[in-house]
């Protein structure tokens, strides 16, 4: 660094406990924005940069193409279903949109593979309630009449209306 950080600086006040002589300088990081200073002693001269594994996986990870997954929700987000019917919730699957799906990346002497893939969905339910699902979820058939999701599923237990002013605070009997 030119001028030095003065003395009583951290960088320099580390530097002096070490034995023998150096220099603070100033280390930038491109890939993870860190900026940080080192003190380097005399004839250490710096080398190669480090590769940092963190910043070759996160090029792994960009390189992906992963896009959210289409929903198949019954009744439709908007339709109109019945207090106490069941509601059946899906997602496709896709490598893009559930996983897995792995990309490398590779930076001097370092490789990483990263793996994407969903572990669970969290669905809200605009009641105050929210479902999480381990899996994708089953499309619902008109076959499966009145049953139960078996996978991933919820009832509503009031009506829209009557959520909504509940959750401003008012009891309202229904």
């Amino acid at each position: 660094m030119v001028p030095q950080p003065p003395a009583e600086n951290l960088a320099m006040q580390n530097g002096k406990e070490r034995e023998g002589k150096g220099a603070a300088y100033q280390v930038m990081c491109p890939g993870t924005g860190r900026i940080g200073v080192v003190w380097i002693p005399d004839g250490n001269a710096p080398g190669a940069p480090a590769i940092d594994p963190e910043v070759v996986a996160r090029q792994a990870v960009d390189s992906m193409k992963l896009v959210g997954p289409d929903i198949a929700i019954n009744p439709k987000p908007g339709g109109k279903g019945l207090v106490g019917m069941p509601v059946w919730m899906a997602v496709d699957q896709s490598p893009t949109t559930y996983g897995p799906n792995s990309a490398s990346a590779t930076a001097g002497g370092v490789t990483v593979t990263a793996t994407a893939k969903v572990k669970s969905i969290v669905w809200n339910m605009d009641d105050g309630t929210s479902v999480t699902c381990s899996g994708p979820g089953t499309v619902y058939r008109k076959s499966f009449g009145m049953k139960q999701s078996p996978d991933c599923g919820h009832v509503y237990k009031q009506t829209s209306d009557s959520a909504l002013i509940h959750r401003r605070g008012l009891k309202v009997i229904v």
